[in-house]
């Protein structure tokens, strides 16, 4: 009795995960036949926050650079007061510009003082 609420159990916890993913194959991914690239449900959350963040850091950096040409300079930052307050840190080459590696690095480092 014990080992076949268990063995149901099994099975139901499956067919969830299953059907949570999207049902079984309707993606087929490299190597698994489960769907979902071989990634797991949990990883995918993960993966779409990652990619939310690097877009909107993407857009922001676009919006800031009004000229175009790579890189931020003091005067098309100075209404992002969160910038132009640590320039000396985003600025970590100290060229005088903030390219979008420097950009990112500086939007992904928490703020002294802070667990985040």
């Amino acid at each position: 009795m014990k080992t076949t609420l268990i063995a149901l159990a099994a099975v139901s916890f499956f067919a969830g995960s299953v059907l949570a993913a999207g049902g079984a194959g309707s993606e087929k991914g490299p190597g698994d036949g489960m769907g979902m690239g071989g990634k797991s449900p949990g990883s995918m959350g993960a993966m779409q926050g990652t990619e939310h963040m690097r877009t909107t850091q993407k857009d922001r950096f676009q919006n800031m650079d009004t000229n175009r040409d790579g890189y931020i300079t003091r005067d098309e930052a100075k209404n992002d007061e969160s910038l132009t307050k640590k320039w000396k840190d985003a600025d970590r080459n100290a060229d005088g510009t903030i390219d979008a590696s420097e950009f990112s690095a500086f939007e992904t480092t928490p703020p002294q003082g802070t667990d985040r």
